[in-house]
This record gives structure tokens, C-alpha cells and sequence, in this order.
């Protein structure tokens, strides 16, 4: 009876500090609350260039880099759902400097990507072959630039809060006739800014959407420009421009932590010592 208490015990235990390990991480807003989250609803005006793009068009085996560009309209919980009551949280505009209790996430991605197909429609079928992306935090306290989209700035400063890579072999398709389409991307968090996030979240994988759209809010591709994060500022050759419409999760790595580890092995050499003393005591 006793040796079936403890093994209760255990099990109840292990499985609290497996779900601890296991929480969602948690990110720290500007009023220095803590808050659960899962992910980043990226502005519908936000933008995506792709370049270099040749005189007559893209070809099967063509290579090109798309580069994305946003900032967040909500912070999701780990439900999906936006945080609800969230104020201060500053959208792309004109620029400027973030006022007082105003912050700002952005996000800047390049996306390496080369041509797979072409269908009778004109759209342009791709896969990846490499990519960045980070996420900035500001506010007043920090930088202060307000990201302005028409400018193409303000999307790099602040700090640095979660970066990581684009794994080979994600899809997407758009069609440069009518700029439409969507890509689904995925990549591992080589990097967290653990002032502002924790845990750190370094074992999780990334995954984004990015839907391209026509000109519905407002946004003018000539306005559009890319931003001055080093890679996005070497464009050369044509580019197609479109509005892009994103949205960023983060899924927890499933491998318990040490922690977890460990008191799973001294229960099991509990439970074997119980079993073994039980045993010389019958016999």
C-alpha cells in the first residue's frame, strides 16, 4: 500500500514539473507585466519584396530572396487568441518617435527561395532554401523610432528580442498578375532576448504565414520600401512588391528539462529499491 501511495505521489509530481517545464514562455511588456504568450499577429499592411527578379519574368530554377517586413497588430495568448485589454501597442504608421507607454514589435525576414514551377495561371510555385528572421521590441525607453512602413525604417531598432532560421524546403506560391498567394515557413529560435522572454526559448520552432493580398488597406507598393537591416538594403534588379499579411507561433520543445529528468530517474531507483526491499522481505 504504501510502495502504491509513493508511486502516486511520484507520478503526480513528475507531471507537474513536466507541464512546468513545458509552460508557455512568458513575455515582459512595457507596465513590467508578465504575460503567457504563443505568438505575433503581424500587420495586413505590412510587405514582402522579392528580388532579383529577371527582364522577362521568373524561370523554373530561378533564385530570388524575399524580404518581409511588419510590425504587430496583437500579442497572442497561448490559446491563439490576442490578448485582450493590451494597450500602448503601436502600429506601423509615418514614423516618428513612440511616445510615452507606447511599444512596438517588427519583424524583418529574408527568405531564400527558388522556383519549382510555374503553372498556366502565371503563378509561381517556390520552395526555400535558407532564410533570417527577428523580431524587434521599443519603446521610448529604448530607441524610440516608430517603424513608418512608406520609409522602410524603424523595423531593426529597439532590441533584439527572438531571431532564428528558415528551414529548406518550405512552399509558398504567388501570382505577380494579380499579387496574390501564401507561404508557410518554419525555422528553430537560435536566439532569445531573455530580459524580455522566459524561458529561454532557444529549443522551439517557429512557424509563419504570410499571405500575399491586393492593395485593401491603403498600402501603395511605390511607397513601400525595403528597410535597413544590411541585407534588405543590397536589392539589385527588379522587384515585385506585395502587401503581406503574417502571423508568428512558437511551439515549446517536447524534451523534458534536466530537472525532469533527474527526479524521473530517482523515483525509478525508489521505486526499485521498495520493490527490491519488499522482495528480500518474502523471501
Amino acid at each position: 500500500m504504501k510502495q502504491k501511495i509513493f508511486t502516486s505521489v511520484l507520478v503526480a509530481a513528475t507531471m507537474g514539473l513536466s507541464a512546468s517545464a513545458m509552460a508557455a514562455p512568458s513575455i515582459t511588456n512595457l507596465d513590467g507585466t508578465h504575460m503567457p504568450f504563443d505568438g505575433f499577429d503581424w500587420a495586413k499592411n505590412g510587405t514582402a519584396i522579392s528580388t532579383p527578379i529577371p527582364e522577362g519574368g521568373l524561370s523554373v530554377g530561378d533564385a530570388f530572396t524575399t524580404y518581409f517586413f511588419a510590425s504587430a497588430v496583437s500579442i497572442t495568448d497561448p490559446a491563439g487568441n490576442a490578448f485582450e485589454g493590451l494597450s500602448g501597442l503601436a502600429s506601423a504608421a509615418t514614423g516618428g518617435i513612440l511616445g510615452a507607454n507606447l511599444y512596438q514589435y517588427t519583424v524583418v525576414a529574408s527568405f531564400n527561395e527558388q522556383v519549382e514551377s510555374i503553372d498556366a495561371s502565371g503563378a509561381v510555385n517556390f520552395s526555400t532554401t535558407g532564410g533570417a528572421w527577428s523580431i524587434y521590441y521599443d519603446h521610448a525607453g529604448l530607441d524610440g523610432t516608430r517603424a513608418s512602413m512608406i520609409a522602410g525604417t524603424g523595423f531593426d531598432d529597439g532590441v533584439q528580442l527572438l531571431w532564428g532560421d528558415v528551414n529548406v524546403q518550405d512552399i509558398g506560391s504567388f501570382n505577380p498578375g494579380t499579387r496574390s498567394g501564401e507561404f508557410h515557413f518554419s525555422g528553430n529560435v537560435v536566439g532569445t532576448n531573455s530580459t524580455y522572454i522566459n524561458p529561454d526559448m532557444i529549443k522551439t520552432v517557429a512557424f509563419g504565414t504570410l499571405q500575399f493580398g491586393p492593395n485593401t488597406t491603403g498600402w501603395n507598393p511605390a511607397d513601400a520600401r525595403p528597410n535597413g537591416d544590411g541585407t534588405a538594403t543590397a536589392i539589385v534588379g527588379n522587384a515585385l512588391q506585395f502587401q503581406a499579411d503574417g502571423n508568428q507561433s512558437f511551439t515549446p520543445s517536447e524534451v523534458p528539462e534536466p530537472g525532469v529528468l533527474a527526479l524521473l530517474g530517482l523515483g525509478m531507483f525508489g521505486l526499485f529499491a521498495t520493490t527490491r526491499r519488499k522482495n528480500n522481505l518474502v523471501a
